[in-house]
Order: structure tokens, then C-alpha cells, then sequence
């Protein structure tokens, strides 16, 4: 018999745990997602070899859709639908921002159209691969760029809210409930079912999706049984962290030095065009600068949810605009891709 050994990714866990408690100690923003991410991906770069299993990662984000899904009551619920032209002009400026990332990315990276296309496109990563995939582009590119997106994005708008002294204004506020260790169990069991469903369904984002929808309704209806404790939510982001850092092999870091400023470049782009939309938002509605700028950062749902509510901002503002943007983007990239090569393509004399 051959001696038990202890799993490599476990071993990312205590770094993950000290880089947390070491931003913690500095008062930094999310020290518990970006401590572990930022220790995870530095272990990686220097040879550690951590791969986090699938279940890390939707573990973190089971967590999360539970704690999102009380922040919509009925009354919140109602609100949102004011959102819905704001959501729609987000949606229709995403594509131009998206089409002037790419071309900057293929002209600076010198990669094909394709490639940078899919890179640009603010949809989910494994979804984005796939589409990719199809019409030839290299995924590995298209997998650096999202991975990078992700990360920058996640480190630097927190720092910058703070450095900006921008707070969120929001009345949004969980459903005042205790934790309630009986019902948890239940609760988080039926929420994990849900996800699973959704996950059986192809759905994108299905392990937060299927929680967020059974803890919303819960919320809605009045019949929530508990909250989510503080450590929960800390452990989630850990897991988030982990796995997010975790995507930093050292093929990666070859490829950034080969595409560095392309992907760098275009992840600019995606920023200032993203601002702007969000500049718009909060001028034209009653949206908290803070919580508009989130809710149009180019960053997964996720992880902007999850820093919605570390950061005190709107919630369900931000969970509604980065849903619908993922929606849109997932069924709509290739019929948008279609099209700019069809006006493209030279006419034939």
C-alpha cells in the first residue's frame, strides 16, 4: 500500500490564509479575496504548481449566491425594473467597447481577429474558450487574457474606490436575519441542487446562479430561514482568491511576455470605456457613483458581486447589470462577430 500524501492544492491554503490575514492586518480592501489570490498566484509563478480542483471555486461561489439572494426582497425586486433602460444602453455600449479593445489587442499583440475578439468580450471565460474555439482563434491567448482581466480588475478597483475616497450610497441592505445553524444545512443543500440543475443545463455561472435564485426567492417570499455568517463569506473569497490565483502557471506568464502589452493594452481599454458607461449611468439615474462604476467594471459576476458587498455597495444593482451583461454576451458574441466580418469583409466586384 502506498503511503497517503496530502493533495498539492491543499497546500495553497495556508499561504492563502496568511496573505489574507497579512492585508487584513493593513486594512486593506478585500484582504480575503485578493490576499489569497495574490499569494496563490505568486507561489504559482515561482513553481509551486498549484492547480485548484473544479469544486474550489464553486464552493466559493455557492457561498456567495446564497449571501447575494438577501439582499432581494420584494420591494427590492420591484425597484430594479427602473434599471432596465440603464442595463439595455450597458448592454449596447458594450459591443463597440469590446470591438475597439480587440483591434487594439490585435494590433499591438499582433494577433489574428478571432483570437482577439473573444479575449475583449466580457462573457464568461470557459464560455468565451469555446466560442473561440469554434472560429479558430488560440484559446490559450484567449484564456491569458480573461485570467488577467479578472485579476487586474479585482485588485485594482477596490484600491482605487479608496484611494478616491468613493463610497457607496446605497439603502440596499441584506434581509436583517440571524444565522440560524438548524436551517442552514437545508438551506445551503437545496441551493447546491439548484446549482447543480443549472450546471446539468449548461448554464454559465450555474454553481452562483442556481443559490442566488433559491436565496432570492427565499428573500422574496419572506421565507429566508438564514443568514450567511461572516467566516462563510470570508471563506468564500478565499476560495474565489485561490482559484483565481491559482490560473497563474508559468505557460501564462510565458505568454504575457510575448502578448503583455496587447492583453495590457486592451484590459486598458476595457477599463477607461467601461468607466465612462458608468460615469453615464450615475449622471443620468440615482445610481451611487461607486456602485455604477461596478456595476459596468469589466470583471466577472462573481467576483464584482463579491466585492459589491465587502465594499457596502448596490448589490442587486451590480448583480443585475453583470447577469444581464453575461447573458447578452454569451448567446450574442458570435452573431456580433458574424456581423463585424460580414461589413468587414471586402464586397466581391
Amino acid at each position: 500500500m502506498h503511503p497517503m500524501t496530502t493533495p498539492r492544492w491543499l497546500l495553497a491554503f495556508p499561504l492563502a490564509v496568511a496573505g489574507g490575514l497579512a492585508l487584513e492586518r493593513l486594512s486593506a480592501p478585500l484582504p480575503w479575496l485578493i490576499g489569497p489570490m495574490l499569494s496563490c498566484a505568486t507561489a504559482n509563478v515561482l513553481g509551486a504548481g498549484f492547480t485548484m480542483p473544479p469544486f474550489v471555486r464553486l464552493a466559493g461561489q455557492s457561498l456567495v449566491g446564497i449571501a447575494l439572494g438577501l439582499y432581494f426582497s420584494l420591494h427590492v425586486l420591484q425597484q430594479l425594473g427602473a434599471f432596465a433602460g440603464w442595463i439595455g444602453l450597458s448592454l449596447l455600449l458594450s459591443i463597440p467597447t469590446t470591438l475597439l479593445a480587440a483591434v487594439a489587442m490585435a494590433r499591438i499583440a499582433g494577433v489574428d481577429h478571432p483570437t482577439a475578439y473573444y479575449a475583449c468580450t466580457t462573457g464568461g471565460a470557459a464560455e468565451m474558450a469555446n466560442l473561440a474555439e469554434r472560429h479558430g482563434a488560440r484559446t490559450e491567448i484567449v484564456a491569458i487574457a480573461h485570467t488577467l482581466r479578472v485579476v487586474l480588475v479585482v485588485t485594482l478597483l477596490p484600491f482605487l474606490f479608496r484611494a478616491l475616497d468613493i463610497h457607496g450610497q446605497d439603502v440596499y441592505r441584506p434581509i436583517a436575519l440571524p444565522f440560524d445553524p438548524r436551517w442552514f444545512p437545508v438551506q445551503y443543500g437545496a441551493c447546491l441542487l439548484a446549482g447543480a440543475l443549472l450546471h446539468r443545463l449548461r448554464t454559465p455561472n450555474a454553481w452562483l446562479f442556481g443559490p442566488l435564485l433559491v436565496s432570492a426567492t427565499l428573500t422574496a417570499t419572506g421565507r429566508s430561514p438564514s443568514s450567511v455568517p461572516p467566516v462563510l463569506i470570508d471563506l468564500a473569497q478565499l476560495l474565489i482568491g485561490c482559484s483565481l490565483g491559482a490560473r497563474f502557471t508559468p505557460s501564462i506568464v510565458r505568454g504575457l511576455r510575448r502578448l503583455g502589452a496587447g492583453v495590457v493594452a486592451a484590459i486598458a481599454l476595457l477599463l477607461a470605456t467601461c468607466t465612462l458607461t458608468g460615469l453615464l449611468i450615475h449622471a443620468g439615474s440615482d445610481v451611487a457613483l461607486a456602485t455604477a462604476l461596478l456595476a459596468t467594471a469589466p470583471g466577472g459576476l462573481a467576483e464584482m458581486a463579491v466585492t459589491a458587498k465587502v465594499l457596502d455597495l448596490g448589490v442587486p444593482v451590480v448583480v443585475a447589470f453583470h447577469t444581464t451583461r453575461l447573458a447578452f454576451t454569451v448567446l450574442s458574441a458570435g452573431a456580433v462577430y458574424a456581423l463585424v466580418q460580414r461589413i468587414a469583409r471586402p464586397r466581391q466586384p
